[in-house]
């Protein structure tokens, strides 16, 4: 770019490094340039839920145009959290590098712990001319809510490599003269900037300034210099005055708080591989970076265009090892390379999880034993889909049993036809397979057509089926889900009842479990009603986790109670209401309603991804780019 100028002058970019912030975070709602990420489960990868941001989360993050002598690309930026080859951060309680315990946001030593990606639409594209961009440098884009020039830009055709100098930050551009002192805030600090010389003799033109009292060497275009202050000044050009003008040499300062100078390398340009160690950022090698540059050569050598360029870096905790982060701090407090995060105000901060009773907590992952009556239960639960039941489970309307005095609940199959169990309006259980993954789903009979031979149900979740039998053997096929179920009617009794196989196996005399939302396998009897996690849930397994809660038929009343047992203890969180957590974190609630004849309410939390034992955990993480705003001085 050619600056039509009729005095010459030196275009210097300025920026000032803010350093040794403690902050402090506890507001949820988003702000300008700050996005919160909610809803974060326990060991929950950020990646999962928030795969990537874009300028509709971070307006720092918006597109923009540039023009080259070559023509105009539109850009556009990415944070990624989540690629093809990883998934990034989460919660977990648990010790930390130091040995403090507690809850912590977490990232496994080595793995990318965000990527930043700036894509080229059109491709920014460039004369070569001595293995130099021409047209990329001095050009300017937005990255990171910095703005950024490209003071070096080059190639080596032969090695395909490239490398890319950039210095920026957020500030208007300043106009000074040689000599001449200003006295600027950056981030809220005092900052006295002098240009004291600008040589117009020699090769290449040279400036000398001053910061704070402290002077710079000569600087030409393309170096840097970096003072005690944590000031940082990038010299984007040097113009000294042509002879005979009455004028001074003239400087353009640009830049502020949040600037970096990012020196980015590719040793191959052409393949889709990430270079390690080929980042800088304000003079520091960073180690944990690494970044991708995709480029082209083409009419002979002559010009050039980058597609994309994209950058990660990798967790290095400062004392070595995994990255733990505890609530109310920001990433680049606990890092080796803070530097790393390419910009000052670029910050990932831990909103802590938020458990026990009080936490917030997605209604799919309660499980509820919920009193009609003193004399009924209904069961409140979430299947692996997301599909959330309430039926009616125990009762003793008419003596102890399951469902209600309007239809029975089944969930053990019996012997299998000539025996046919299931009346119209009553209700079924039926679970492709008692694990983890198995899909539950609740159904009522609703009746038998004989004219068009056809069985009809209700699905208390998702609505209506229906399914043809074959008149002759009573057989068919109900499909609930994906999942197949084979169904007999007796056609010879005008009332119709069914048999079902509950688990689809083809065989009889199973018990059809419910399997909930993270994997909690329910055992509804008979006696008492068991809720499962199977060892293979833990991260250090010992052994199946068993929650017993105990059915009380009372006659004329029904009731419910968990007692202590091996793996939960159950204690008074206050007059009404007993708390206990498992070992998985299933955190269990006895409210109590009353009366010894009033049947409590049973709440369990079951957790959807946890591996730790925190129950009900819910992250939240902040993503900024506007740092300065929360920190505390």
């Amino acid at each position: 770019m050619s600056l039509n100028f009729k005095h010459m002058f030196i275009l210097i970019i300025v920026f000032v490094i803010l350093t040794g912030s403690t902050f402090l975070y506890a507001n949820s709602q988003r702000e300008r340039n700050t996005v919160v990420l909610t809803g974060l489960n326990l060991g929950e990868k950020i990646g999962r839920e928030y795969p990537s941001l874009t300028e509709q989360d971070l307006s720092g993050l918006k597109s923009g145009i540039i023009h080259t002598q070559e023509g105009k690309t539109k850009y556009s930026q990415y944070l990624r959290f989540k690629a093809a080859d990883f998934e990034t951060g989460y919660f977990l309680h648990g010790e930390d590098n130091f040995g403090r315990v507690g809850d912590f946001l977490f990232w496994v030593e080595d793995e990318p712990m965000f990527e930043y990606e700036v894509q080229f639409h059109e491709g920014f594209e460039s004369r070569v001319r001595d293995n130099e961009l021409i047209d990329i440098e001095d050009e300017n884009l937005r990255m990171l809510d910095a703005i950024f020039n490209v003071v070096r830009a080059e190639i080596d055709p032969d090695r395909k490599e490239v490398e890319l100098i950039m210095v920026g930050g957020k500030k208007d551009q300043l106009l000074m003269r040689e000599g001449e002192t200003k006295v600027l805030t950056f981030g809220g600090r005092r900052t006295v900037i002098s240009v004291l010389y600008i040589s117009d003799g020699g090769r290449e033109p040279r400036v000398i300034l001053r910061v704070n009292g402290v002077d710079s060497k000569p600087l030409e275009q393309g170096d840097t210099a970096s003072f005690p202050d944590g000031t940082f000044l990038g010299v984007a050009e040097v113009l000294p005055a042509e002879a005979g003008e009455e004028i001074r040499d003239m400087v353009v300062l640009s830049g502020g708080a949040g600037g970096s100078k990012i020196r980015l390398r590719d040793t191959d340009f052409t393949d889709n591989s990430f270079a390690t160690g080929k980042v800088e950022v304000n003079g520091q090698n960073i180690e944990d970076g690494k970044v991708m540059i995709l480029g082209q050569i083409y009419d002979n050598n002559q010009k050039f265009r980058i597609s994309s360029i994209r950058y990660r870096l990798l967790a290095h905790a400062k004392g070595g090892g995994d990255v733990y982060v505890p609530p109310n701090h920001g990433l680049r407090e606990y890092l080796f390379e803070p530097e790393g995060m390419l910009v000052d105000n670029f910050e990932i901060i831990s909103g802590g999880i938020k458990g026990g009773g009080t936490g917030t907590r997605v209604p799919s992952n309660l499980i509820r034993l919920q009193p009609k009556g003193d004399d009924r239960y209904n069961l409140v639960f979430t299947n692996v889909r997301g599909q959330t039941y309430n039926i009616p489970f125990v009762t003793t309307e008419n003596g102890f049993g399951y469902g209600y005095d309007k239809g029975t609940l089944h969930f053990q199959e019996g012997g299998g036809p000539p025996v046919y169990p299931i009346a119209r309006n009553d209700f079924f259980v039926a679970t492709n397979r008692n694990d983890i993954s198995g899909f539950t789903n609740v159904l009522r009979y609703t009746g038998y057509n004989s004219a068009s031979n056809t069985l009809s149900f209700e699905d208390l979740a998702s609505g209506s089926y229906s399914t043809v039998i074959d008149p002759a053997t009573g057989e068919g096929n109900v499909v609930i889900g994906g999942q197949t179920y084979s169904v007999y009617v007796d056609t010879a009794n005008p009332d119709a009842p069914i048999a079902v196989d509950l688990t689809g196996d083809n065989g009889w005399g199973d018990e059809a479990n419910v399997v909930v939302m993270g994997g909690g396998i329910i055992d509804l009897g008979p006696g008492a009603m068991r809720v499962t996690t199977l060892e293979r849930m833990f991260d250090e397994p010992a052994g199946d986790e068993e929650i017993s809660i105990t059915i009380i038929d009372g006659g004329d009343y029904v009731n419910a109670d968990v007692p202590d047992q091996a793996d939960i203890d159950m204690l008074e969180a206050s007059g009404d209401e007993e708390q206990g957590m498992s070992r998985y974190g299933v955190l269990v609630k006895v409210l109590e309603r009353g009366g010894s004849d009033d049947p409590d309410e049973i709440q369990l939390f079951y957790p959807v991804s946890g591996r730790r034992a925190v129950g009900q955990a819910v992250g939240r993480v902040a993503v900024t780019l506007e740092r300065e705003k929360l920190v505390a001085r």
